[in-house]
């Protein structure tokens, strides 16, 4: 396979696959975590049990949406069917076919709607980690890697909203008609890009049994593709079946052209930066001469850790990169033709927006942010090998901004951590701290596995939601 080959794949995985958890709970937290560990605060990489980690490839693709329940064949082949590397998505986005791009993933002998009033979120996420080089130097830790990061989300989508989606004028609840409607912000939005990395560990105060660290990761990003349509105020009427009364509209729609990724599926369109901090404080172990254990040395009584990650965005600009703002007040629309499920590529929209809310400006560049979030665990050691995890992770992005978001949550986690296994239990509260999402880790030695949600599988509400990843490092002791 020709490297041209191998990234066109990689570009199909983050794409199309039903996507990617950015948090991977179990290793996240652990002693052997590494630059996995360091990826959700900087400042774990000082404490890491091994003096150096040689990372291979890992992987994972998460689903989680209050949207569509899965109601298809059971079993994981099935249900990961049609995010194959053929005939999906991807395909169709190359194609510049939209329409039979989403049709291809929300079949609906697999996919129900959920009808409720309830604001609507979709999130399918996708990761590759790998390669990375990450090791220990008397207190510093340093790392540096790639990522390969993507994902199709939707957040606060009302149901009114969503039901024109699916459905357009033809299938509105009657009580409906006439009534004034108004949105809350929401955003829909398509993104891909490479991240490489550099992160630095170091204490900060070494006190006895106390120790405090610090860490910091910067990051240089080359953004693959991006779409997307931010609400900011939207008020109608849906007169009939065949017309829409715009009363009020503050829309933007931007995009890289899907001619673009069909040329080159892995060129970057965007440049940008972005960085992680993080804070460790440990209160230490004894060895067997009742002196405290050094960094990475020993198992620790408590650990607590704060991080910021991902702050940052990615500007595009030039050829082929498209921005609108829409305002439009009092405007009276014909649906006609107009199907948001008959839409051949980002840019013909263009004109379904304009015939719909008016174009206000055009320009040939947009910013999008990446997923800033805040991440808080603490650690307790109950017995020998026996620990007890508590994590929550806040999202710190407006639902009115472009790029990829993530999404808030509560874990519970006991976990059984060794130099040679480790096997963990996360029990989340996740999607915005909406919904219960059981998981499990595992690791031996440096090969791991692990899920963040498996509620689809335990039938654990009316909901979708579905989450893997799985990889490998080198591990050398110290």
């Amino acid at each position: 396979m020709s490297l041209r080959s191998l990234a066109g794949l990689l570009a199909c995985i983050v794409l199309s696959a039903p996507a990617s958890g950015q948090d991977w709970a179990g290793l996240s937290v652990s002693s052997f975590g590494g630059m996995h560990a360091a990826l959700a605060n900087p400042a774990m990489l000082g404490t890491m049990r091994h003096r150096l980690q040689v990372g291979t490839l890992a992987t994972n693709a998460q689903l989680s949406t209050n949207m569509l329940t899965y109601t298809g064949p059971s079993g994981l082949r099935n249900l990961f069917t049609p995010y194959m590397l053929t005939g999906n998505a991807y395909d169709y986005l190359r194609g510049s076919n939209l329409s039979e791009g989403l049709q291809s993933i929300f079949d609906g002998g697999r996919w129900q709607r959920i009808r409720s009033g309830d604001p609507k979120d979709f999130s399918a996420t996708a990761e590759l980690r790998g390669p990375f080089l990450a090791g220990t130097i008397g207190g510093l830790g340093v790392g540096m890697g790639y990522r390969l990061r993507g994902g199709l989300q939707l957040a606060n989508v009302s149901a009114s909203v969503a039901d024109l989606f699916f459905s357009g004028t033809t299938g509105v609840d009657p009580l409906v008609l006439g009534a004034a409607l108004r949105d809350s912000k929401f955003s829909a939005s398509a993104n891909a890009y490479h991240e490489f990395y550099g992160t630095v560990a170091f204490p900060a105060l070494k006190l006895g049994r106390h120790y405090l660290g610090g860490g910091i990761t910067l990051k240089y990003l080359a953004g693959i593709y991006s779409a997307g349509v931010i609400n900011r105020g939207l008020s109608y009427k849906i007169l009939g079946p065949d017309s829409l009364l715009t009363t009020e509209a503050d829309i933007s729609y931007q995009y890289v052209n899907n001619n673009l990724l069909a040329d080159d599926p892995t060129a970057a369109r965007g440049n940008g930066a972005g960085v992680d901090i993080g804070a460790i404080y440990e209160y230490r172990g004894l060895n067997d001469d009742d002196q405290p254990y050094g960094p990475g040395k020993g198992r620790h009584v408590l650990r607590a850790g704060l991080s910021v990650v991902d702050a940052g965005r990615i500007s595009y600009d030039g050829q082929g990169i498209r921005a609108f703002d829409f305002k439009r007040r009092d405007s009276l629309n014909i649906w006609g033709s107009i199907d948001t499920l008959r839409v051949r590529g980002t840019a013909s929209l263009d004109s379904v927006f304009n015939q719909v809310f008016g174009a206000a400006n055009s320009r040939q560049s947009f910013n999008t942010g990446l997923p800033a979030m805040v991440n808080v665990f603490v650690d307790v050691r109950l017995f020998k090998f026996i620990y007890l995890t508590a994590k929550t992770s806040q999202s710190l992005i407006a639902i009115d901004r472009g790029g990829l978001r993530a999404f808030s949550g509560l874990t519970l986690m006991p976990r059984l951590e060794t130099r040679l296994f480790e096997v963990a239990i996360p029990m989340g509260i996740g999607l915005g701290y909406s919904y219960f999402q059981p998981g499990f880790f595992a690791r031996i030695s440096g090969f791991f596995v692990g899920s963040d949600n498996l509620s689809t599988l335990f039938g654990v509400g009316n909901r979708a939601g579905m989450s893997f990843y799985a990889g490998g490092f080198v591990p050398i002791r110290r």
